[in-house]
């Protein structure tokens, strides 16, 4: 991508790129630029990491179906498996009339509001 920042095919330099790469799915890029700049000269720029990923990103949209096709062939799932999920989320509730939001002496509320948040879960197996 840069000749000056070493991220550039061949190597030891590809093996820097794919660093970044991973770095930049779970840092914000200026920490990227941060953590990697003591292995290069200086620190790759904020948009060149933005280039670095959105390349990787095209050629991956370019072999994706391959790729997946080849990971889900390798899954190998026990026809004893068992699949449990669960979703925990709160939702705001409407109160009903007269009825006081926890914590209050009127109808309102201090805030104003006629809403109370409440927890649901769907579980799944």
């Amino acid at each position: 991508m840069d000749e000056g920042l070493g991220l550039i095919d061949g190597g030891r330099t590809r093996s820097l790129a794919k660093a970044t790469t991973c770095l930049m799915a779970a840092c914000p890029p200026r920490t990227v630029t941060s953590l990697v700049a003591p292995m290069c000269n200086r620190g790759p720029s904020v948009s060149t990491l933005q280039r670095l990923t959105a390349s990787v990103y095209k050629h991956f949209e370019e072999i994706a179906d391959a790729v997946l096709s080849a990971v889900r062939r390798q899954e190998m799932i026990s026809e004893e498996a068992v699949r449990v999920s669960g979703w925990f989320d709160g939702v705001m509730v409407n109160l009903r009339k007269g009825e006081c939001p926890v914590g209050t002496e009127d109808d309102r509320g201090t805030s104003g509001s006629n809403w109370r948040e409440a927890s649901c879960a769907t579980m799944t197996f």
